[in-house]
């Protein structure tokens, strides 16, 4: 029996993007907490609170610019077309 399949990974950053986007929306939580809470405008507001709409827009935004830019990084596409070349190899025989 041959089992035959492109080694591709379907999520290939796994859940790197969502500690790096969750450490970025940490930052404004952090400075409200080290300031007045009573002075903040309503733009930190919106970002201190996790069930408001802004808060989640930019945090899937986040979410999705650093899967792209973990995916570019970690992901080599000359290593892995010749990778898939050799597999194609070893199939035709």
């Amino acid at each position: 029996m041959v089992v035959q399949y492109i080694p591709l990974k379907v999520n290939a950053a796994n859940v790197m993007p969502i500690i790096f986007a969750q450490a970025i929306m940490f930052i404004p939580i952090t400075l409200v907490g080290f300031s007045n809470a009573a002075t903040a405008s309503g733009i930190v507001r919106a970002f201190v609170d996790h069930t408001s709409f802004w808060y989640n827009f930019v945090f899937a935004i986040l979410i999705i610019v650093f899967t792209y830019f973990y995916t570019a990084i970690t992901i080599n596409p000359n290593q892995m077309a010749e990778d898939m070349k050799k597999i194609m190899v070893l199939f035709r025989e």
